[in-house]
């Protein structure tokens, strides 16, 4: 199962697929797994595309109140992780692993 999104916002654009701040995903409470999910596609017995549940498959509803668009950023606040989101620095908490940060001795 592929995440996507049947319609995207009328902002999104080309260049969101290489920058991941600047693209957005679907958000919705799953009554399953009681909190906010990331919403990804599906097709149904009718080969209709759905949106369900990235954790337990359940069909959500993308017109539901609890149903919203969220950048990258929020979506790692719902404990996604956003690949090339982060930067080096941001994973080496900005000096590397030269600067020992890692925990790993480097040769001079």
């Amino acid at each position: 199962m592929a995440v996507s999104s049947r319609q995207a916002p009328a902002h999104s654009t080309p260049t969101a697929m290489h920058h991941p701040a600047q693209a957005t995903f679907l958000v919705i409470y799953c009554t399953e797994c009681q909190r906010e999910v990331l919403s990804a596609s599906d097709l149904d017995e009718h080969d209709q595309i759905v949106d369900v549940c990235m954790h337990c498959d359940r069909h959500l509803d993308r017109n539901d109140d609890s149903a919203r668009w969220v950048d990258a950023h929020a979506l790692t606040e719902h404990g996604y992780f956003v690949d090339g989101l982060d930067t080096a620095e941001d994973r080496h908490g900005g000096s590397g692993c030269r600067g020992g940060s890692c925990g790993v001795q480097q040769p001079e």
